[in-house]
């Protein structure tokens, strides 16, 4: 067991030092390995871990409600996927026991199904993907709420001129069907307008305008003109004939 632990901590110790040699020959600044790079790493991995710890002594509702997950995905974020994430340790204590009896020791016979995990593995570049696949999806809705209310105004506005000029237009329609209406004089005024038709000279504005005098308020001067020239000419071509 010493053996093996001493085996793992020499295999990381060379993976680190593969890594400062790489950054120093690509000149990575990111990759500093001053005490201050070191203790900043150590301090935000250690505040990772109480934030975790917290989160993980919670009750499954409480954790389920708590803004530490607000960017995973909360429909596959339940009470059973809870549970598996706490187990995590346990199953994993399970599983390392068994590779050391199985592939270290030899004692045992391998497994199947000893690889598979309670949880299934996030991947970031597919996670990334499908943040900025859901954050254009959100601008392009936006942009069709807002193109919809700005041609909303203009959609009222068009509707609202279209009632305007039918109704001017029925007015029109209307004005002129009134000024077409014939108006046919009543009994009684064409036996006072008689004596105009009758007459053999053409009636003079004073006669009618006495006339007038004894007609509706709906007659006025030019009307008299009109209908005893027209009701003289008829006459006219009455007799013609």
């Amino acid at each position: 067991m010493e053996n093996l632990k001493m085996q793992i901590k020499s295999v990381q110790t060379e993976c680190d030092r593969i890594e400062i040699l790489l950054s120093e020959y690509f000149n990575d600044p990111t990759a500093s390995t001053g005490n201050h790079a070191i203790n900043q790493r150590y301090d935000a991995m250690w505040n990772l871990v109480k934030i975790l710890l917290q989160e993980f002594d919670q009750t499954n509702e409480s954790f389920l409600n708590s803004n530490t997950w607000k960017n995973v995905y909360r429909s596959q974020l339940t009470v059973e996927g809870v549970i598996q994430l706490k187990n995590c340790f346990s199953d994993g204590i399970v599983r390392m026991q068994a590779i050391y009896y199985e592939d270290v020791l030899k004692t045992r016979p391998t497994q199947p199904g000893r690889s598979k995990l309670g949880t299934s593995r996030l991947k970031i570049l597919n996670f990334q993907k499908e943040l900025k696949e859901a954050k254009r999806n959100k601008k392009t809705m936006e942009h069709s709420q807002t193109m919809e209310s700005r041609s909303q105004p203009q959609e009222e506005s068009s509707n609202q001129r279209d009632i305007i000029m039918q109704e001017q237009q029925e007015n029109e329609t209307g004005n002129k069907r009134k000024r077409k209406a014939k108006r046919i004089p009543s009994l009684e005024e064409e036996t006072l307008l008689e004596p105009l038709i009758l007459s053999q000279s053409e009636p003079t504005n004073e006669e009618m305008r006495e006339k007038l005098n004894t007609l509706s308020d709906e007659w006025d001067l030019s009307r008299i003109k009109q209908h005893v020239q027209y009701r003289r000419k008829k006459r006219a071509v009455e007799n013609a004939h």
